[in-house]
This record gives structure tokens, sequence and C-alpha cells, in this order.
């Protein structure tokens, strides 16, 4: 069954619909138009797009839907979408993911071995589509090296046929991973919405829930380190935030995305050049948004699957500098050019030990109330407030 259109109300059905309510002055209704100031010609036809349904702006109202066709292992929108990589994606009833990239509302789901999407936004085609989900690396080719080098990783890779690593944009994988550090998802999933909502922009408003993109740097080096740090989930991680972005904004246009056409060892080093960027938060920069297939982050998870299954040597200690290194390097030399990729397995093997259909209920349980609050936490920021304002009136 087709999932519901995302094409907002027609601009002729929003000014229609306008037109039907006069204009009051002063508690007359002036219902001859040519009696209205040009101020107040503004006000009325603003707020009949507003009653419309139509945000301000031409990218807000596109809606483009497409169709690609990809084989069911080549691709599970479950596994790869659940928070793990990417925390701004939810799952509805029907099976069809939600989410913003990049500006722009998405929805995604299988029919027929083939994935449909209809997006909201920014410009969305075939090609943006199938480098979010690389499409061009071939998943099986990357199974047969992975378990060339090492059989122990192919039960893993059955658990999780159709996993990819995702495409995404350098800027905002940085400030988001930024907010993982010591966190639970269903923290980092509320800590990223109440940001978005805060700081981001209103993209419109789909099936009862409005979206807002992620904020920009330029957004987040104007935004308050308090204002950052009552962020429900972000806590103590705003300053870290904070102070990266101060680093950021310093830097040339374009730097972050600058480090695709750089080494894996020089991209690397340029962010380890960042004070607050660790070389987890590197090497998740690299996997997810630069094309860095080799880099391999290690967190308490994949410490686990370390001490547990490979260098048990190591286990019960504790993951310092010098041995998140030894272990990047074993990895890299274990499972070469893709052992991000295997990276990628071995973690949700450990992150769901149960599979990801009870963490998908959860997070969906969850929602409304992430949603309430994080509204709430929008309406406290005066910005928010003031700009709202300004559209009503």
């Amino acid at each position: 069954m087709r999932a519901p259109s995302l094409r907002p109300k027609a601009r002729a059905e929003g000014w229609a619909d306008g037109c039907q309510h006069g204009l009051r002055r002063r508690g007359r209704l002036l219902d001859n138009k040519s009696d209205w100031t040009t101020h107040e010609r503004r006000v009325h036809f603003r707020q009949a797009r507003l009653r419309a349904g139509v945000t301000a702006g031409t990218n807000a109202m596109r809606c483009i839907s497409g169709e690609i066709h990809v084989v069911g292992d080549e691709l599970n929108l479950d596994y790869t979408l659940i928070p793990g990589q990417a925390f701004r994606w939810f799952r509805e009833s029907d099976g069809a993911w939600v989410g913003v990239v990049s500006g722009t509302i998405i929805k995604l789901w299988r029919e027929n071995g083939r994935v449909v999407y209809e997006a909201r936004g920014n410009c969305v085609d075939d090609e943006f589509i199938r480098r979010y989900f690389r499409l061009e690396t071939d998943i099986k080719d990357v199974y047969a090296y992975l378990v060339a080098r090492d059989e122990r990783i192919a039960p893993v890779i059955s658990r999780f046929k159709g996993l990819r690593v995702l495409g995404q944009e350098p800027e905002e994988t940085l400030m988001t991973y930024l907010c993982t550090t010591a966190n639970s998802v269903p923290r980092i999933v509320r800590s990223i919405e109440c940001l978005a909502i805060r700081f981001g922009e209103r993209i419109g408003e789909f099936e009862g829930r409005e979206y807002y993109s992620f904020p920009t740097v330029e957004a987040l080096s104007r935004a308050e380190v308090d204002r950052l740090c009552e962020i429900p989930g972000l806590c103590f991680r705003g300053r870290h935030l904070k102070a990266v972005v101060e680093q950021l904004i310093e830097r040339p246009p374009g730097w972050l995305h600058s480090l695709k056409e750089a080494t894996y060892e020089e991209a690397r080093s340029e962010l380890l050049n960042i004070r607050g960027i660790g070389p987890k938060i590197a090497d998740c920069v690299l996997l997810f948004s630069l094309g860095k297939n080799e880099a391999f982050p290690v967190d308490t998870h994949l410490w686990n699957v370390v001490g547990k299954r490979y260098l048990t040597e190591l286990a019960g200690r504790r993951l310092t500098r010098a041995s998140y290194d030894y272990v990047v390097a074993y990895f890299q030399r274990l499972f070469g050019c893709y052992a991000g990729w295997a990276q990628e397995y071995l973690f949700y093997d450990d992150l769901y030990p149960n599979g990801v259909a009870p963490v998908i209920d959860r997070i969906a349980q969850g929602r409304n109330s992430q949603k309430s609050r994080a509204k709430r936490v929008g309406e406290r920021d005066p910005a928010k407030r003031e700009s709202r304002s300004k559209v009503m009136t």
C-alpha cells in the first residue's frame, strides 16, 4: 500500500482560503480590498499562506517523489536507519521511515524490490538517495571481502544483512556525534531533536508533526553556552559543542567537506587538531560522512567485542588513547580498506543483542513525549518566540 503523499495544499487553495477571511481594522470588517494599506495586504496574504500550511520560501513547498530499484539484501532500512549512525529517523506504524536529511523531510519505504521516497524541502532526486545510502558500493563484494579476511564476522553479517554505512553531511555529523559522548541512544535522539527545534529552521509540518533542520554552525556559534547546556540530554556536552563550533567558524567555508579529498591519515589529523574532538568522534565523522571506509570508531560497545572475541588480553582493561590506537591499527590490518563496515556490524551486534525491533518500538512509543518536551524547549527560546511573533503579526 502506497504511503500518504507529502504534497502540501496547493498555493491557489491557500490564497482562495485566505480571501474568504476579511480584514479587520479597529474592529471594522474591510471587505473591499481596495481600502487596504500595503502593510495590511502583506499581513493578510501571509496569514492566508499560514492557514493553508504553506511556509515561506519555495523550497519548503517543493514535493518530490521517486523510486530506486534495490535488491532486498542490498539495503535493509530498519538496520540502516535505526539510531546508531544517524539519529533523526523514525519508523512509522506502516513500516515507512521518516527523517530529516540536509534540511529536507524524507519518507522512505520498501515496495516490490524498490525503495520509494517522497521528500519535501530542498532538491532531492534518485542520485541524492543513492549517495546517502552509498549504493555505489556493492555490499555483496564487501561481505565477501570481510569474510575472506576473518570468518568470525560471517554470522554477524548474516544477522544484519542489508546494513549499510551512510554518507551523511559532514558538519551535521560532527555536531551530532559531539552530543553522543557518554550518552544513551534515547537521550541522544531527544537532545538532537530539541537542538533542532531550538536553533534550527522550521521546514514544515507533515502528518501532524513539525520538522526542523539541524542548526548550522553559524546558528550554533550565536547560541549562548547556558542555553545549549539546558537542552535535555545535552548538559555538559553543550560546552564541548560550543567550543568546537567556535573553532570551526574560524576555518574557511567548506573546510570540513574538503577533507573528503584528503587521505584518511591527513583528514584524521586535521580533525584531531580541533580542541574537543577526540579519536572516536573523528573516526565517526570520517566513516559516516567523509567516505573513509577504513575508519574504525571504538566506543564501549566495540571495546566489549574486542575483549570477548578478538583481543582477549584487553578484557577488563580501560579504554585509553593508547589502547584505542592499538585496537584501530589491529582491525585495520585485519579488515583492510573496509574496516569501518566491519566495525558497524560488530557494533550493532553488541548494541542490539535482541535485534532492532524492540528498540524501534521503544523509540516509537517515546516519540510523542519527546516531541512535546522538545516543543516546550523550543518555546522557551526568546529568539524562536520573537521570530514566530513577527510571522503572525
